[in-house]
């Protein structure tokens, strides 16, 4: 599966078929997706402790890398 990295909290899936030139292109090829923008995940499990994370994505090496960031979370009464 290959994914777009729209920032550090967001990506996204990509298209199928990809559109190139205005034409409809089904492939699997990792180079004309990398061309493409869009890149090959690699994620990390969740931190298994009892505090929140969200995920940050980062663009390393044509490979859009997971990891976790620690949030504190407010509660409202």
């Amino acid at each position: 599966m290959f994914y777009q990295l729209i920032n550090e909290t967001t990506i996204r899936k990509a298209p199928k078929p990809i559109k190139i030139d205005g034409k409809d292109v089904f492939t699997n090829s990792e180079k004309i997706h990398n061309e493409q923008g869009y890149f090959r995940l690699l994620t990390s499990d969740y931190p298994q402790d009892e505090k929140y994370y969200e995920a940050r994505y980062e663009l390393q090496d044509n490979v859009i890398v997971q990891s976790w960031v620690e949030v504190e979370i407010n509660e409202v009464m």
